[in-house]
């Protein structure tokens, strides 16, 4: 449970993510792991990991400030 609403829908945006990014998105900022760890649990190269970061974190920002401008 959240304390506050934005953090549910950040939740919800997250888990609506391709499994890819969700994933290392999950992992990084919900479980703690760096980038380096992650790369290894996954068996991917670090710049491919780093990647699939960046265009999450893009797709994420995208997508709140859509859920945000709909709901005033």
């Amino acid at each position: 449970v959240f304390d506050q609403p934005e953090q549910s829908e950040l939740f919800e945006q997250v888990m609506a993510l391709p499994k890819r990014y969700r994933l290392v998105v999950y992992l990084h900022y919900y479980e703690g792991y760096q980038v380096k760890e992650i790369a290894q649990l996954l068996g991917r190269n670090l710049s491919t990991v780093q990647t699939w970061l960046m265009r999450a974190r893009g797709l994420l920002q995208r997508s709140l400030k859509e859920a945000w401008s709909r709901n005033g």
